[in-house]
């Protein structure tokens, strides 16, 4: 068309670790700043965070922003001039709505189109006519249009391939509601089933639940406090221990008292020590064991939903939080590592795996992912449907958030944990590097938490490791917090050699002191753990 003029210039990518490179195709309009006017006629140009180098056949001033069209013939780049829309546009919101409105009429884009020509204008990033036909079909069926707007920008700064699938999942990944909270409500959601919808699929995507909303590693912990409270005498924990189904003999309490101290078993973390050790103290244990279980995750449910009678509720609170405090890092660490087992954010690469090494007539598809896969087909109901593909979703845009940047390795992590009186999220950001043999480099990676604690509240924890020397930083609000950390330093410190790390320092500061960036897309509530090693 007349108004595009071409530049007839090639150019190439500067080499750099530092930029994240857009996925340039033919026809995208792309807006970018002269940064200096080379020999040779060349000139680099500043696109979002790419760095161009373009051979010019029309004079261009320096610092001054224009806006181009990518075409590309015989693997050649070529930058178009875009005539109608160059004026200076930086921070101006009503020159951007401006170049809004002419490239839908230009391109005769729907009127919903606008805003999102708008923000792709903002945010520097490559426009492409069908993408923007797709892009508004899917916001315009969405009620969050600024975490549909955030998924996109997500998906061209990070090359992912512009598929529904994938917006689904990074607008999923941003979902306000804890991931914890979206686990219950669909495990109570499949329990209020008739009898005749309880599937093979839903009785085994049940099963799947339990651990994830009960914390499966914690069960015969608790049942052991709980044994141990009887022993004393609490008429709470007999009659919990009598709707889990157990057998239980006061006089053998008088017979061998010593045999009830079960604290050091648990602190141990060895969960087949203590479920060996209520073995030897029950009799009928193990055969009545798979009731006792089930009998366990009922009352479980119960706690959470807050259907137990009020007694009960608060002594089950404080056994809970008992549980949580005797458990030991690498308690912790197993749970974690199981935890994302059982979510299936590992579920695609383990299938490959077993491909390769010719195991997969053996592999065993006990995850939580492809189970909703399934379910989802099966299920007819909308809400509940909605509930699945909505969590399926969410693990997936979880998946794509561990990503592989040249040498540097991004791992985004969100599970489920029941932490002192219930059930909360752990988010961790983790960022590190690759060596040349594919392993990652423990001396050098930075560590970021982002915990909703009880009392301690909002609080986000920097930990950065440079040359296996850790420098972390606390970020929150809580008054005179410098004086409780300041007293655990020691052992602090002495837990970080243990594992051949050396802590530099350790400072307590305010957000408004200090800001930390959200995982990307997540600006929502961060809940978790206190911070053990």
């Amino acid at each position: 068309m007349t108004f595009i003029r071409h530049i007839n210039g090639s150019f190439h990518r500067s080499v750099s670790e530092q930029v994240s490179h857009l996925p340039f195709r033919n026809g995208q309009i792309l807006y970018g700043k002269i940064e200096s006017i080379q020999p040779n006629q060349t000139a680099l140009v500043q696109v979002g965070g790419e760095t161009l180098i373009a051979q010019l056949q029309v004079p261009l001033q320096v610092g001054s922003h224009y806006w181009f069209q990518v075409s590309i013939s015989d693997e050649t780049f070529y930058l178009k001039l875009v005539e109608q829309l160059n004026t200076e546009m930086e921070n101006s919101q009503q020159t951007a709505d401006e170049a809004a409105q002419q490239l839908a009429r230009q391109w005769e884009l729907p009127r919903n189109a606008q805003p999102l020509l708008r923000f792709l204008l903002q945010e520097q990033l490559p426009i492409v006519k069908e993408d923007v036909f797709q892009a508004a079909k899917w916001l315009s069926e969405t009620k969050d249009t600024e975490a549909g707007l955030q998924a996109i920008r997500y998906m061209y700064t990070h090359r992912l391939p512009f598929t529904k699938e994938i917006f689904l999942a990074m607008k999923a990944a941003q979902h306000p509601l804890p991931l914890s909270k979206q686990l219950l409500d669909l495990q109570n959601a499949l329990m209020s089933l008739p009898p005749q919808q309880q599937t093979e699929t839903v009785q085994s995507l049940l099963h799947q639940l339990q651990p994830l909303t009960t914390g499966e590693v914690n069960v015969y912990q608790t049942i052991a406090l709980l044994l141990e409270k009887w022993a004393h005498h609490e008429p709470q924990a007999q009659g919990l221990l009598q709707k889990l189904g157990l057998s239980l003999d006061e006089n053998q309490i008088e017979r061998e008292p010593e045999r009830w101290r079960l604290r050091d078993e648990i602190k141990t973390g060895n969960e087949e020590a203590v479920k060996q050790q209520i073995g030897t103290l029950l009799a009928r244990f193990q055969e009545q064991e798979p009731q006792i279980i089930k009998q366990f995750y009922s009352l479980y449910t119960a706690y959470m939903n807050e259907k137990l009678p009020e007694s009960e509720q608060q002594f089950l609170k404080t056994i809970f939080a008992a549980s949580a405090n005797d458990m030991s890092s690498s308690a912790i660490a197993k749970t974690i590592k199981q935890f994302v087992q059982l979510l299936g954010l590992q579920y695609e690469a383990d299938v490959q795996n077993a491909i390769k090494a010719k195991t997969i007539q053996m592999f065993e598809f006990v995850a939580l992912k492809p189970l909703l896969l399934k379910a989802a087909q099966e299920v007819s109901e909308p809400s509940l449907k909605n509930m699945i593909e909505t969590l399926t979703h969410r693990i997936t845009g979880q998946q794509l958030l561990a990503q592989m940047q040249g040498p540097i390795q991004h791992l985004f992590i969100q599970i489920p944990f029941r932490f002192g009186n219930g059930l909360t999220d752990v988010t961790v950001h983790w960022q590190g590097k690759k060596q040349k043999n594919g392993q990652i480099d423990p001396n050098y990676c930075r560590i970021l938490f982002y915990l909703q604690l009880e009392r301690l509240k909002e609080t986000v924890i920097d930990v950065n490791i440079q040359n296996r020397i850790v420098h972390i930083s606390l970020i929150n609000e809580t008054p005179h917090l410098e004086t409780l950390v300041a007293a655990m330093q020691p052992t602090l410190k002495e837990r970080i050699e243990a594992y051949g790390y050396r802590l530099s320092t350790i400072k307590v500061v305010s957000s408004k002191q200090e800001k930390i960036a959200a995982p990307p897309l997540l600006q929502e509530q961060y809940s978790g753990v206190d911070y053990r090693i």
